[in-house]
């Protein structure tokens, strides 16, 4: 396993990227990751909101996250609609993500560091 980078954009949005494309993995993920694990602010907010749409019991797809991250003020904080279209064209594969959403102790922003199958 090759350690990532606790800073590795490409890493973080391919796994947005994978769980918007692929609502049923963040059940999976939900367990081994939070929303601390990614450096960045924004997508911290993306995953929070990913989660909030699932306790909901609502779908999650780019409609329902552009809302669910407007109702929570945090849309233009990620960097609007843009940003949101911008992780469903970043998966390349579908396996990839779940690679991307293994998470381990480390050194991540939360002290964990995601790690590449």
């Amino acid at each position: 396993m090759t350690p990532l980078a606790p800073n590795d954009r490409d890493a973080e949005l391919h796994l947005l990227g994978g769980i918007l494309r692929y609502p049923d993995a963040l059940l999976t993920l939900a367990g081994n990751l939070r929303a601390e694990d990614f450096y960045f602010d924004a997508n911290q907010s993306v995953f929070r909101a990913m989660l909030g749409l699932a306790a909901a019991r609502k779908p999650l797809d780019l409609v329902t996250l552009h809302e669910e991250l407007r109702r929570v003020g945090q849309l233009e904080n990620v960097g609007g609609a843009s940003y949101i279209g911008d992780l469903f064209a970043s998966e390349p594969t579908g396996a990839m993500f779940e690679a991307h959403g293994a998470a381990n102790r480390g050194s991540s922003r939360s002290g964990r560091r995601l790690r590449l199958f």
